[in-house]
């Protein structure tokens, strides 16, 4: 068996995105009888100009940037004919091998397509990215839309055009993105390339839910031999311990301690597949906090992009917390399961409380 890439190595910064070549090809689902449909394929590169190139490349940096949903997998199919062998070639050969490779492709996620695995565009892009302009090796399969444009007639009327089959918008979703990045620069050996010369990278919608997973699999496991990284539990134990330090380090009263460490608690129990560090600060921090928390995790080398979420290793520390407060000040907090077993109240005058909690002092903090 493949032994997965080891995604502790730190961040890899999936900014800069420089395109250097395009190729553009159409993927189709099996007919009605369940026929294959070949794809449409293309032999030439795609020239874009300067606003283009500009706009894709955005697209690709939103999607497996620091701040998205797009998490680093392991490369579990690594012989001859999967993708990542026809990839990292294609990071290495001439333009014409280039053209040849990118069909095969084409062929292999027509292969990977269902009756209820709609086709789409299937864009192919080679270029550099991040601080040390890596090589890397992108698929882009995106579903089509239809929408509206707006044209001025004169200063008084406004026509508006109906257009078909338009893809990568910046509000659409119905996209995948893998990727493959080159990090140590290495011939092949045995004339297979080595995958720990490389970090893989997927960005997709439906992998934000845990419900829909399996429904994404055709494309990151049949079509790009990827899986969830093994280190998921690690990391996500990680992303609990590393925030509750955080939370712990603040200077802030009690009760914002107690919600924080909370809001954390709901975030891992939620159905969203994928956990970090920039979701948490945007939807449970307050400002002044956001934004030294990023640079936290980031101090604490844990990735600057998404997870997948395991909890395994954190499911007894993920039970919701119960609190009584007092009109003094004073709170009591204990595991919901068997609050009412361990801690007894009883009213004993307008201002005077009697508790009663199973154990002995441990800490007086």
């Amino acid at each position: 068996m493949n032994q997965a890439v080891n995604v502790l190595t730190g961040n890899f910064p999936f900014e800069g995105v420089i395109i250097e070549k395009l190729m553009i090809h159409r993927v189709f689902a099996p007919a009605e009888d369940k026929t294959r449909v070949p794809p449409a394929v293309k032999k030439h590169f795609i020239n874009l100009n300067a606003e283009e190139k500009s706009a894709l490349q955005s697209r690709v940096t939103a999607a497996l940037g620091n701040r998205s949903h797009g998490i680093e997998m392991s490369i579990d199919q690594a012989d001859e004919g999967s993708f990542f062998q026809i990839s990292a070639e294609m990071l290495h050969c001439e333009k014409d091998r280039f053209i040849e490779l990118s069909e095969v492709l084409a062929n292999n996620l027509t292969d990977a397509l269902t009756r209820r695995i709609p086709g789409g565009v299937m864009a192919i892009i080679s270029g550099r990215v991040g601080e040390h302009a890596r090589p890397f090796v992108s698929v882009i399969k995106a579903e089509f839309q239809d929408g509206f444009t707006t044209e001025s007639v004169d200063d008084q009327t406004v026509a508006l055009n109906y257009v078909r089959d338009i893809f990568l918008t910046e509000t659409q979703k119905l996209y995948k993105i893998g990727c493959l990045v080159e990090v140590v620069s290495a011939p092949p050996g045995n004339g297979q390339y080595n995958k720990s010369n490389y970090r893989a990278f997927l960005f997709d919608h439906l992998l934000t839910s845990v419900e829909t997973r399996t429904a994404a699999s055709y494309f990151y496991n049949t079509f790009l031999g990827m899986g969830i990284s093994s280190s998921s539990k690690k990391l996500t134990q990680n992303f609990y311990e590393y925030t509750v330090d955080y939370i712990n380090s603040l200077d802030v009263d009690e009760d914002k301690k107690f919600d924080y460490v909370e809001s954390l608690r709901a975030e891992l129990k939620s159905q969203t597949a994928i956990v970090s560090s920039a979701d948490f600060a945007e939807k449970y921090l307050e400002e002044d906090h956001s934004e030294t928390y990023v640079d936290y995790m980031k101090d604490r080398g844990f990735p600057q992009g998404g997870v997948e979420k395991d909890v395994e290793y954190i499911e007894s520390k993920l039970r919701k917390k119960r609190k009584v407060n007092f009109t003094s000040g004073v709170s009591i907090t204990g595991p919901s399961d068997d609050f009412q077993d361990l801690v007894t109240v009883e009213e004993r005058g307008e201002n005077d409380t009697l508790v009663r909690i199973q154990g002995i002092v441990s800490d007086l903090g």
